[in-house]
């Protein structure tokens, strides 16, 4: 027998209320309104099993299995949120703290080793063979394809922000949208070239020398200013924008 739902139930009782002005009212008021005794409203013939005489233990909701897989549900979800370690969910972590610093990008030293990063210290992390499943992950999946999509992400949409904020100012309008894509563009060169020279350098160490160090090094302070310098672009011309909205306009 199915279950009854509570908007039947309802109908039910609605029903049960009505009835009697039926019989106060003159006749043909509520044509076929009320239905044969079990009927919700006279509205069509009702099977067997929706009849709102049921008794209490068959007139259940259809939620009925409901609190077993909310039971079974529950303590993994509340297992996931004492859990503090968010990052299970990022990808870098997964090889280390060294990839998770990203250190060939971000710092001047090795987590996991004491000394300052220099092409001999490098060299030995690069030897350590307890080492070799972060390099590889350090190459796939993080440079390739994951720092890649997000700096093409990053540059395309400074550069897109630019385009959109400067056309918008009035005395600004005469300059060619290419001006505003140089620094985006150049972020984007200098990072993608970062991230090729560091991942020749990891999977053949024998490219490093005291050369490709120091060209790393400067293709890293070129990403940075051409980033910063993007940014900076977009928020300049964003504030110009928000300075002419605030300025009354002469009349």
């Amino acid at each position: 027998m199915l279950p009854l739902s509570l908007v039947e139930r309802r109908l039910c009782v609605v029903d049960r209320l009505l009835l009697p002005l039926a019989f106060l009212l003159p006749s043909g008021v509520f044509p076929r309104l009320f239905a044969p005794p079990g009927g919700i409203l006279g509205i069509g013939p009702q099977r067997p099993s929706r009849r709102c005489d049921r008794g209490p233990d068959t007139a259940e909701t259809s939620f009925g299995n409901s609190a077993p897989r909310a039971a079974y549900l529950l303590p993994s979800l509340r297992a996931d949120r004492r859990n503090p370690d968010r990052r299970k969910f990022l990808v870098t972590p997964k090889y280390g703290k060294d990839v998770e610093s990203r250190f060939l990008e971000r710092l001047k030293y090795i987590p996991s080793q004491t000394e300052v990063l220099s092409p001999s210290t490098l060299g030995r992390w690069l030897a350590d063979k307890a080492n070799s499943g972060a390099i590889r992950g350090y190459v796939c999946p993080v440079l390739f394809p994951l720092d890649a999509l997000f700096l093409i992400g990053l540059g395309v949409l400074l550069g897109l922000a630019s385009v959109s904020l400067g056309t918008r100012l009035e005395f600004l309008s005469h300059v060619p949208a290419w001006v505003w894509w140089v620094f985006p563009l150049l972020y984007m060169a200098s990072d993608l070239a970062e991230d090729a020279t560091i991942a020749a350098i990891l999977m053949s160490p024998a490219r490093l020398t005291e050369a490709s160090f120091k060209n790393l090094s400067a293709l890293t302070g070129i990403k940075l200013t051409t980033v910063a310098l993007a940014i900076g672009q977009v928020g300049f011309l964003a504030a110009l924008n928000g300075l002419l909205l605030l300025m009354p306009k002469p009349v």
